[in-house]
């Protein structure tokens, strides 16, 4: 077990995702990379038998996929604490085969929710920017702002408003998510 006190690693605990059957994740900024936490004591297992340097992660935010199978995690700046124009990095860690795919978002993401149909909510902190957007996880690839080189394949784009700073979002399972994509009219369907 990987324990401090009553912490689960010393350092911050920068982002943490249930999956369905109730297991705890976290992730260890700039420490221990991934953790199991066990729920009854808080301390954290190394999730990862890999030799993988997790130091040089600065991981926002983290979220399971509908069948908890692939794992969703946002970096922003690789955690060099530059201003929000620059990218973001979604890596989707897909824990049966191991596999991780790596995209690259224009703008700082801080908050990411998997809502239902594998729809991935994210909100980028950039002035004038106060939306929640929506892209479809289960078409591959990696998701394409509107106003970005080429088409966009956002499915939601929620406007908050007020909000440019957004800094977690949850998605209730019983909020039909495809009734608001299918009402706000921004994914295309093939006639």
């Amino acid at each position: 077990p990987v324990s401090t006190g009553n912490q689960i690693w010393p350092g911050e605990v920068s982002a943490i995702s249930f999956k369905d059957n109730g297991e705890l994740w976290a992730w260890s900024d700039r420490q221990a990379g991934p953790l199991m936490v066990q729920l009854g004591t808080g301390i954290g297992d190394f999730a990862s038998t890999n030799e993988t340097d997790y130091s040089q992660f600065a991981i926002e935010d983290m979220t399971w996929d509908n069948e908890n199978r692939v794992l969703y995690l946002a970096e922003n700046s690789n955690g060099n604490g530059k201003n929000s124009s620059e990218p973001s990095t979604i890596y989707s860690w897909d824990s049966v085969t191991g596999y991780v795919n790596i995209c690259s978002v224009p703008g700082q993401i801080e908050a990411l929710d998997m809502a239902n149909n594998n729809v991935l909510l994210f909100a980028i902190h950039e002035a004038g920017d106060f939306n929640i957007y929506g892209w479809r996880a289960t078409d591959g690839g990696c998701p394409s702002l509107p106003g970005a080189d080429g088409p966009s394949n956002i499915v939601l784009q929620y406007n908050t408003e007020v909000y440019s700073d957004i800094e977690a979002i949850t998605w209730p399972k019983s909020c039909d998510i495809e009734l608001i994509i299918a009402n706000q009219g921004l994914e295309s369907h093939p006639e």
